[in-house]
């Protein structure tokens, strides 16, 4: 994830999705950078927005996506 530069691969996914606010790739590309590097609360809430633009983008994964990093962050 663009060298281990958090900051820099999401202000880069961040300028990105201002490009096509409808594109529910951009938030769930964010959330797969908040996952990658721990961020699980953010992370989730970020697929949700994903899935809220387009719940059958990549046949719904998003939402799998956000349970899986809410049980990270510690949901049950």
């Amino acid at each position: 994830m663009y060298l281990g530069d958090r900051a820099k691969a999401d202000s880069l996914a961040a300028g990105a999705a201002a490009t096509d606010p409808a594109d529910p790739a951009y938030p769930d590309t964010r959330g797969d950078i908040a996952y990658y590097f721990g961020v699980y609360a953010e992370a989730s809430k970020l697929y949700e927005q994903s899935t809220a633009v387009n719940v059958t983008h990549q046949n719904g994964i998003a939402l799998w996506k956000a349970a899986d990093a809410a049980r990270m962050a510690g949901d049950k």
